[in-house]
């Protein structure tokens, strides 16, 4: 390059840096003009609003400058000329002579966008719902049809990508991502040449010339010319010094009648039916069959739980609950805050300045009832609810089945509830009736009769109202009668409000269900209500216990015996402890050990243990020294007397040895030894076991259904999901 020519360069380029430093913006009187720095006179009168551009940047662009009045802007050359009217709500410069623009749409609020040159005509008509640049290019948001889309186009207004998207995202300079109809992404270039498939939720720059991808939720790494280089299925990953590690999803391995049968890869999962299920992945929900195809996604959204065939789901922007049918569709929209599943319908409530406000739904998603209520919780096989201030109940379907108009409903027994009614007790039964009206200071529910009590009197009532005793005096229930306190003492009433007894009593109370207790003058008598027998016991007994299969326990001289309901002695006081007769056997205690009777007082088992447990299902847990075990009646050794301790469930045996748990079938057969540090029971004969923080399953039979490896199981029926904590692992990229 000569010497002429490099002057020749650095003289215009001094040339128009001078030009773009010669003026001044300057205010006066509050009015915005432009003065020469070299003449400080002014070019443009200060009779503006604004000078410059809307961006509120002041900078001669072509010695051209943007003014603004009336709050419109107009393009002026620097010596005040205008070369545009005042049209344009936006106005700033962009490249190679060219005027970003934006105008109102004719009688609408609305802009819209264009570009115009240095002598104000339209390059890209003000047809645009927005133009963003990128590079040489515009993105361009239009009206398609009634449908708005988005397209690439040139300086020119030349397409560059066809406006038949649903977005274009600028990535860097030189890439942009394509947003399809169907929310799915590409990497193209600036010459609308399409570099990968519409394959991503979302495509964002990652560092360098990497480009970080998501698919249904799934995350990986693309480079600048979309060439895969760590594939999309990883939760997490990293890319440091040429090395890439993965954090992969939570995988759980799917068990069906103890066989595994695959591994999904989830964050959390929720089975719908045998063949859907509800996935949770990063950000994205998801439903998918058992082919891992996609009936449902959406993202910033996660299903938190299901059941019969339906899940809440949540939304992580508004922090609002719905629910989901299995096929994605919504039964109830993303408006609620708390939303409960019970079995035969769906509570959602709405918080209104701090106070619920519960509506209740069918499985159908149809609302049950015009009412909501301010509480709801389940009452026996009933809701209890209130609605405004007052309680009422809904049957299991959600219906109310009584008025709205309780102070208060406390769960009573055979099917009636003991309510408050200003102030007052009342009953009432299911349907909402009334059974005894709100006028009594309280009430209490027996088997047979309704105990009342209004001021000084008291009353017996039958469960259909009707009242069968009314009384001032002091009155106490039993099990076929009452009594009644005098001066004298009580006296024993049945409930036709015949005396039964004509002495009065010490006192009376139930041993059975036909059977009193009575006493008086130091002297214990039995009564038998049902046919009015009455018999007098041994007067040396100091003490009557407990009733179990025919034999009443009693103790005298510290000694304990038992005799039969009638009174008589069937086994004598000749034992220092004694438990209650259980499947024909009662563990009795002599000479500091324990040992076993029969109803005739046979030794059965001889007494030689520490401690022993009454028969349940034909075995007894005994122990002996520091060990328990299980015996027979027969005293065969059922499960070796070795464990730190057993413990008797309903339908099966818990065995422990050096603090690790075994299990045993109810009828004392070991079915796992001691090896796990918890069993739960899931199911009838289905258990999860813990050894460490690793779980299984294993049945009844001993058979493992899951091995125990799993920090977690889910229970679906007869298949389980185990879920195994993801760890960061190192990929080998694609490069």
């Amino acid at each position: 390059m000569s010497i002429r020519f490099k002057l020749i360069l650095i003289l215009s380029l001094f040339s128009i840096c001078l030009s773009a430093n010669d003026f001044q913006v300057v205010e006066k009187n509050g009015k915005y003009g432009l003065k020469s720095t070299l003449t400080n006179q002014w070019t443009i009168e200060p009779v503006y609003e604004a000078i410059g551009w809307s961006d509120n940047s002041q900078s001669v662009n072509n010695e051209l400058i943007g003014a603004k009045l009336n709050e419109k802007w107009a393009l002026l050359t620097t010596d005040g000329s205008r070369v545009t009217q005042h049209l344009f709500v936006q106005l700033t410069p962009y490249l190679e002579g060219t005027f970003l623009a934006s105008k109102r749409d004719t009688y609408s609020i609305r802009l819209k966008y264009g570009l115009i040159n240095t002598k104000g005509k339209d390059i890209i008509p003000f047809d645009n719902d927005r133009l963003e640049t990128t590079n040489n290019r515009l993105i361009s948001r239009k009206l398609v049809n009634g449908s708005p889309r988005t397209g690439l186009i040139n300086l020119q207004g030349k397409i560059i990508i066809p406006f038949q998207y649903e977005s274009i995202v600028v990535l860097n300079e030189r890439r942009i991502s394509v947003v399809n109809l169907d929310s799915k992404a590409a990497l193209f270039n600036l010459n609308g040449e399409a570099l990968t498939s519409f394959d991503y939720e979302n495509i964002q720059p990652y560092r360098n010339d990497y480009l970080s991808v998501t698919y249904y939720g799934r995350k990986g790494l693309i480079d600048i010319d979309g060439t895969l280089i760590i594939p999309p299925i990883y939760k997490d990953f990293k890319l440091e010094n040429g090395r890439a590690s993965g954090l992969p999803f939570t995988q759980w391995d799917l068990f069906e009648d103890g066989k595994f049968q695959r591994s999904y890869f989830y964050d959390e999962l929720f089975e719908l039916d045998d063949y859907l299920i509800a996935t949770n992945s990063g950000e994205m929900s998801s439903i998918i069959d058992r082919d891992d195809d996609y009936i449902f996604h959406e993202e910033q959204q996660s299903f938190k739980t299901s059941r019969n065939g339906l899940s809440i789901i949540y939304d992580k922007e508004t922090s609002y609950y719905g629910v989901l049918n299995k096929q994605g569709e919504a039964l109830l929209n993303i408006n609620y805050d708390s939303i409960y599943f019970y079995d035969n319908f769906l509570a959602a409530s709405i918080d209104k300045s701090g106070q619920r406000d519960w509506h209740l739904f069918d499985q159908n998603g149809e609302r049950i009832g015009v009412y909501s209520y301010s509480s709801l919780k389940p009452y026996g096989k009933l809701f209890m609810a209130l609605r405004n201030g007052k309680a009422g109940l809904l049957n299991k379907m959600g219906e109310e089945i009584s008025p709205f108009l309780y102070d208060e409903i406390k769960e009573a027994k055979n099917g009636l509830s003991v309510v408050s009614y200003q102030g007052r007790k009342g009953l009432i039964d299911q349907q909402g009736h009334w059974v005894i009206t709100p006028y009594n200071d309280s009430i209490n529910v027996d088997k047979r009769r309704i105990y009342l009590e209004q001021g000084t009197q008291k009353k017996l009532v039958e469960f259909n109202g009707h009242v069968s005793t009314r009384t001032n005096d002091s009155l106490s229930l039993l099990s076929r009668g009452y009594t009644l306190y005098s001066d004298d003492g009580l006296a024993l009433f049945n409930y036709k409000n015949e005396r039964l007894l004509e002495p009065s009593y010490d006192s009376i109370s139930n041993v059975n269900d036909n059977l009193y207790k009575l006493y008086r003058d130091n002297k214990i008598f039995f009564y038998r209500p049902s046919d009015g027998a009455d018999f007098e016991l041994n007067p040396e007994i100091d003490e009557v216990l407990n009733y179990a299969e025919g034999y009443v326990k009693f103790k005298k001289d510290g000694q304990f015996g038992f005799v039969d309901e009638t009174g008589k002695l069937r086994i004598a006081n000749r034992y220092q402890e004694a438990q209650d007769f259980s499947e024909g056997f009662a563990a009795v205690k002599l000479i500091g050990n324990w040992g076993f009777i029969d109803k005739a007082e046979n030794l059965i088992i001889q007494p030689s243990f520490e401690e022993v447990q009454p028969f349940y299902n034909r075995l007894a847990v005994v122990k002996e020294g520091a060990s328990y075990g299980i015996i027979a009646p027969n005293t065969e050794v059922v499960l070796a007397i070795d464990y730190d301790n057993i413990i008797r469930k309903e339908d099966h045996i818990l065995v422990v040895s050096q603090g690790l748990i075994g299990l045993a079938d109810m009828n004392g057969v070991l079915i796992k030894d001691c090896q796990y540090d918890e069993i739960s029971q899931l199911a009838p004969e289905v258990f999860k076991v813990r050894k460490g923080n690793n779980y299984g399953v294993i049945n009844v039979k001993g058979v493992d259904l899951v091995p125990v490896s799993y920090s977690h199981i889910k229970m679906y029926d007869n298949r389980f999901y185990g879920a195994l904590p993801s760890v960061w692992e190192t990929i080998t990229t694609k490069n």
